[in-house]
């Protein structure tokens, strides 16, 4: 069983493999145009460096196994890994937690000046009124997708005292005393914060967009640690000033390369960045020292187990 790495991983995952006498080649400097070169590999482990298409897997005809270090995987055509008979393998569960924690961070900051705050005192402006926050007990909070993210974040609002709504299309019988299921009609009616956890597809490209923003019936907070284009950005200027979202907390971007910003998307930004309720982090929601263990855990966990199998 050969295997390839073509990311970057920490010393601990390469030690592990070693020690458990895997046969593996690691490679993360190694361009698309030379990985297409090798054809030897029975599993592949990535995070997010290349497209696994048509293309690649053409030259990579003899793997049986991909493991996907992190969440998300749109950039792996899963239909076509279906069609050659190639498992895939997530380890998204890894850093769902440092997911949750981050969209809690993320909350609190928003709802209770928390950024705006801390800028007015480092430049000697002790305001406290303008700065009055909100807490979230009493609130309604929708949360989109409950999978592994979602419901660990689920987890860590209960100690709120807020009332938990989550729409899931494609899981049902996940309620509980603390979590109500529910459509999506019904967030879009109830919910004070939307919080976005879901993976990025043809059908969840632009979710919120104008027609979403037209059927709420509340002003909101929003949340975003899925994928960036799960949120059409050039809406945000506007119905941020008009006040139908309150504020907004952004783990991920449309585009995050800022070095080859478009121009139209590079000025939307310049409007949000310059207001008090839009809080940005660079896609650091899982991206946590314990969550870097527990994914490498599990890929160690899942190469054991299919060691067994050749």
């Amino acid at each position: 069983m050969k295997i390839a790495l073509i990311d970057f991983f920490e010393e601990y995952l390469l030690h592990q493999l070693t020690i458990n006498q895997f046969d593996y080649s690691y490679i993360p400097e190694t361009s698309r145009h030379e990985l297409l070169k090798y054809n030897d590999f029975q599993v592949l482990i990535l995070k997010s460096k290349t497209f696994i298409d048509d293309e690649f897997l053409s030259y990579w005809n003899n793997l049986r196994y991909i493991i996907r270090a992190g969440a998300g995987v749109d950039h792996i055509n899963v239909p076509l890994l279906q069609e050659k008979k190639i498992q895939l393998i997530t380890t998204n569960q890894g850093n769902a937690n440092a997911v949750a924690e981050h969209a809690m961070g993320l909350l609190l900051t928003l709802t209770n000046n928390i950024s705006k705050a801390n800028n007015e005192v480092k430049n000697f402006q002790w305001l406290r009124e303008p700065n009055r926050g909100h807490e979230i007990e009493g609130k309604t909070v929708g949360i989109i997708g409950f999978g592994n993210t979602g419901s660990a974040f689920s987890k860590k609002l209960k100690g709120f005292d807020c009332k938990i709504l989550a729409y899931d299309k494609y899981k049902s019988g996940f309620g509980n005393e603390f979590v109500q299921e529910v459509d999506l009609k019904t967030i879009q009616e109830e919910a004070d914060i939307i919080s976005f956890h879901v993976p990025l597809t043809q059908e969840t490209h632009y979710y919120f967009d104008e027609n979403f923003v037209s059927n709420l019936h509340k002003p909101i907070w929003l949340l975003n640690l899925s994928r960036g284009p799960i949120v059409k950005t050039s809406i945000l200027p506007e119905f941020i000033h008009s006040q139908k979202i309150l504020g907004c907390g952004l783990d991920v971007l449309e585009y995050e390369d800022f070095k080859n910003l478009p121009i139209e998307y590079k000025n939307i930004l310049e409007v949000l960045f310059s207001k008090d309720n839009c809080i940005f982090t660079p896609h650091i929601g899982g991206w946590s020292f314990e969550s870097s263990q527990k994914i490498n855990d599990l890929i160690v966990k899942n190469l054991l187990e299919i060691k067994n199998k050749f």
